[in-house]
């Protein structure tokens, strides 16, 4: 008799979790949490592949998450798809745009050619605009930058849309490139980022 009761309260149970509406799983890593999933307007289902701290000589700048699909639609090479993808930044400190924007561009020239630049230009033009008009990120601040083939890449500050979305997969590339290209700003983030 105590069998079949336990089974019907593990069969309850089960049913009572299916039913549960869908709680977000979240990773932490030294006190910052990241969302073990993004979901898109668009439907696309993104997993955190990896995350990690970007760091600037000593010091801790933000934590860093990469948010691509399941790692066998890209297998060793995450650009290789126009599918949708996010970047999201935790700031661990007070950051001006024009810090930003210089770690930005460095990783930019690092890890993309100079006609590669050119032929995007106009777009990181409007990229750093927008970034510009943030012109401080604070300790705590969430960044999240979006990219979807339908709509390009869009930048949100604490889940508010900043600027306007910028077309293009190129652009998006040579962004992705800043932290997981052949050199990235932080070598260390670079193997976290892709676990």
């Amino acid at each position: 008799m105590s069998n079949l009761l336990s089974r019907r309260v593990f069969i309850y149970r089960a049913l009572a979790l299916a039913l549960l509406p869908n709680i977000a799983l979240t990773r932490e890593i030294d006190g910052i949490t990241m969302d073990e999933k993004a979901v898109f307007e668009n439907g696309a289902q993104l997993q955190l592949v990896g995350a990690g701290k970007f760091h600037f000589f000593f010091l801790s700048v933000y934590m860093c998450g990469l948010y691509l699909p399941p790692r066998d639609t890209w297998g060793s090479s995450p650009l290789k798809n126009d599918t949708s993808r996010r970047i999201t930044l935790v700031m661990l400190r007070e950051s001006s745009a024009g810090q930003f924007l210089w770690g930005l561009n460095k990783g930019l020239a690092n890890n993309s050619s100079a006609s590669e630049l050119q032929s995007i230009s106009e777009q990181l033009d409007t990229l750093r605009g927008t970034v510009r008009n943030i012109r401080v990120l604070g300790r705590g601040r969430r960044v999240d930058i979006d990219y979807t083939p339908e709509t390009g890449t869009r930048i949100f500050v604490d889940g508010r849309v900043v600027g306007n979305a910028i077309m293009g997969k190129a652009l998006n590339d040579a962004l992705l490139r800043v932290w997981i290209g052949k050199r990235p700003l932080d070598n260390g983030l670079k193997e976290a980022l892709l676990g």
